[in-house]
């Protein structure tokens, strides 16, 4: 029984960690530099007389509300196609259900309070966003679109 208790409490433990941390970092795998910008090119500018258009953040946080939301209700079948090829390969299918039913047990069914897209380039994205809960307040979250779909990249 104290032996079934402490595993329990050991995973319960990892899954918070898991969560607060992001799965183990925060994506970036060049030590804290940030990616370039994309350069300019002749004619790339707005038209006299016109503004250069805003990217369009829309998909990227319906995205982010998404993946919150399966998480947080413990639903990892909805959850883990919304991450990227990268991190399914990392992380795996039965850990990430785990561990998305541990974050519906720890901290019940949680949806985003205030999100923000801090940079968009490409392919890629930085987002923050939180869910009332300060430890797991998420800042500069990467995201990378795959096949025309947002995807965390976070792992």
């Amino acid at each position: 029984m104290q032996r079934t208790a402490r595993l329990a409490t050991t995973a319960a433990l990892a899954a918070t960690v898991l969560l607060a941390t992001g799965c183990g970092g925060d994506g970036d795998d060049d030590k804290g530099t940030k990616p370039a910008a994309a350069p300019a090119s002749a004619g790339s500018g707005p038209v006299a007389g016109q503004t250069a258009a805003a990217p369009d953040t829309a998909a990227l946080e319906t995205a982010v509300r998404a993946y919150t939301e399966h998480l947080f209700k413990g639903n990892g079948a909805g959850a883990y196609p919304i991450l990227s090829t990268r991190c399914q390969d990392k992380i795996g299918r039965p850990g990430y259900d785990a561990l998305a039913a541990e974050a519906k047990k720890t901290y019940g069914a949680l949806t985003i309070k205030s999100i923000k897209v801090d940079q968009m380039s490409g392919d890629m994205a930085r987002a923050s966003y939180d869910v009332g809960v300060p430890a797991l307040e998420r800042k500069g979250q990467p995201w990378t679109r795959e096949g025309g779909t947002w995807r965390w990249d976070a792992c």
